[in-house]
């Protein structure tokens, strides 16, 4: 009982809130009080709802694994840090949103990423990157357009897990629910499964809060996914300066596309 409950605690009640830019369609999900380990065993008897068979445990590293196999979706990623930077002690606040469209049927995908403050993104505000085919169009925070430049491949084909990772092993906390239109279940893991992506170095510590998973059984991928730490002395994503605080980041999975006439139509951006 006592391993059951430790899944609990990190799937359940140590959920979190992101989405702090404007315009995010992200659910704000509430952190809840810490209830007694009495009511904690009941909730579970009282949500308890298996997922499909083949879904007794689950392993997304990264946690866009299959995501391939759909024709056509559109996700974001939110991240967002509240702390100081190490060397100065400076406080900073700092946020990204990562937005992704792909039309797997035309090979088109469109990233735009989005940042307040410079923790995270080395002064950059917004970048835009389109793929069509095997061309690659680049517009930055100027308004400059390049042309299958590195970068401009790089930026159109960054995966979600490149930037949030993915988890080893979650098991099943007994919840389903309605998650971005689809029936999907919840599912607790233990921090030594949190695969972690998004440090451009190992920060000198982390702490994990906890997180929470889950599935779709019907398209076999995940469409929600989170993980709350506290860091010491890290350089995350694209920052230039170690920072000590807080590091919330989910994904959502909002869409998904199915035949040739139900794609999202991803064009050049503007000004290429």
């Amino acid at each position: 009982m006592k391993k059951l409950q430790t899944w609990f605690w990190v799937g359940v009640l140590l959920s979190f809130g992101l989405g702090c830019l404007p315009n995010s369609n992200a659910d704000e999900v509430v952190v809840p009080t810490r209830a007694d380990p009495e009511g904690a065993r009941t909730a579970i008897v009282r949500t308890q709802n298996a997922p499909p068979p083949g879904f007794e445990s689950i392993a997304f590293n990264p946690i866009d694994f299959n995501k391939d196999e759909l024709p056509g979706w559109y996700a974001e990623v939110t991240v967002n840090f509240e702390g100081q930077y190490t060397a100065t002690g400076s406080p900073t606040t700092d946020a990204l949103k990562m937005e992704v469209w792909e039309n797997g049927l035309r090979r088109t995908r469109r990233v735009i990423l989005q940042f307040v403050g410079e923790a995270l993104s080395a002064g950059i505000t917004r970048v835009e990157a389109v793929r069509v085919g095997d061309d690659f169009y680049l517009l930055d925070s100027t308004g400059v357009c390049t042309q299958n430049s590195s970068a401009a491949q790089q930026i159109a084909t960054l995966s979600v897990g490149s930037v949030v990772g993915g988890v080893t092993l979650a098991l099943p906390t007994g919840t389903q629910a309605e998650v971005n239109g689809y029936d999907a279940w919840q599912y607790g893991f233990g921090a030594e499964n949190l695969a972690i992506n998004i440090f451009a170095q190992p920060p000198s510590q982390v702490q994990i809060e906890g997180g929470e998973v889950w599935v779709w059984p019907e398209f076999r991928v995940v469409p929600r996914f989170g993980a709350a730490l506290q860091v010491h002395n890290a350089l995350i994503l694209f920052g230039e300066q170690p920072v000590t605080g807080r590091l919330r980041y989910q994904f959502n999975l909002y869409e998904v596309y199915y035949g040739q006439d139900d794609q999202p139509n991803i064009s050049l951006p503007n000004g290429c």
